[in-house]
């Protein structure tokens, strides 16, 4: 698997308390999946925090990777998988074997995140039924 591109983002969570699934701050960088998702929190702020930094990051990660990419927040969906780890749906246009790889993190205060653009190895490909244990042990 070769790292095609990285990028990292760290936002404040205080610049989204106080949003509302109708801002129009919101409709900038959500799909209305998302909207539905993050608003069904009983404190969405910082769940917010983590997406918009998800997308930054990811961002990041393409530009630098395919360097004159066209790729946008409203290109990104960030949705849990079935165990809950952040996935990545780009929706333009970015030909290629890659994936993204995303993990994000927040408190109360900062929310982060890390996404990694990687050439796809057929050799290896996560199955869902594997976890970081198994990971782990074979060197992964």
């Amino acid at each position: 698997m070769n790292v095609l591109g990285i990028g990292v983002d760290i936002v404040e969570v205080a610049r989204f308390r106080g949003l509302g699934p109708d801002s129009k701050a919101i409709a900038k960088f959500l799909s209305e999946k998302e909207v539905q998702d993050v608003f069904r929190r009983r404190e969405p702020a910082p769940t917010l925090a983590g997406r918009f930094a998800a997308k930054e990051a990811i961002i990041k990660a393409v530009r630098s990777g395919r360097p004159g990419s066209k790729i946008f927040f409203k290109d990104i969906e960030v949705r849990g998988d079935d165990r809950g780890a952040p996935q990545a749906l780009i929706s333009c246009d970015l030909a290629g074997n890659y994936q993204i790889l995303l993990s994000i993190s927040h408190g109360q205060e900062q929310a982060v995140a890390f996404a990694m653009m990687v050439q796809k190895d057929d050799a290896y490909e996560r199955r869902p039924d594997q976890d970081n244990e198994s990971d782990l042990l074979r060197g992964a």
